[in-house]
């Protein structure tokens, strides 16, 4: 249930905002869609990768491959604020950056799982970002 979760928050949520936002590009649906197809096979190698883990070492894990797809939720109001910036080339500029995260979630590089400092610092992070967001539509 988490994952199925997680698919429809930070896989299925994400690309609709990204149709929506390159509905105007021609080629942008079928580049939006990259993103979906990489938060489900983030989600699927996460949840395989989990279960041979936890059969061999017992504990919480120190760090996950690629990004996780639950960063979306930082990352794609983020991102929607930071192109709003390049008005000519909003939609180009948005469909390049979720193929770029989409990317990142399914690269091989290691991320350290984070601690509390850690989740204090994305939360005081999230809250700048959600009153950006909020500042840019008023």
């Amino acid at each position: 249930m988490d994952s199925l979760s997680d698919v429809v928050c930070f896989g299925v949520l994400p690309t609709m905002i990204a149709l929506q936002v390159t509905s105007n590009l021609g080629y942008g649906s079928a580049f939006s869609i990259l993103y979906f197809v990489a938060a489900i096979s983030r989600l699927a190698y996460f949840n395989v990768e989990e279960e041979i883990r936890s059969q061999k070492e017992k504990g919480s894990r120190k760090s996950y491959t690629g990004f996780p797809v639950t960063t979306s939720a930082f990352f794609v109001p983020l991102l929607y604020s930071f192109c709003v910036c390049f008005e000519n080339s909003f939609s180009f500029c948005f469909l390049i950056g979720m193929i770029l995260f989409a990317g990142l979630q399914v690269s091989k590089f290691k991320l350290p799982h984070l601690d509390l400092r850690g989740l204090l610092i994305c939360l005081v992070i999230g809250i700048l970002i959600l009153g950006f967001v909020i500042f840019q539509l008023f």
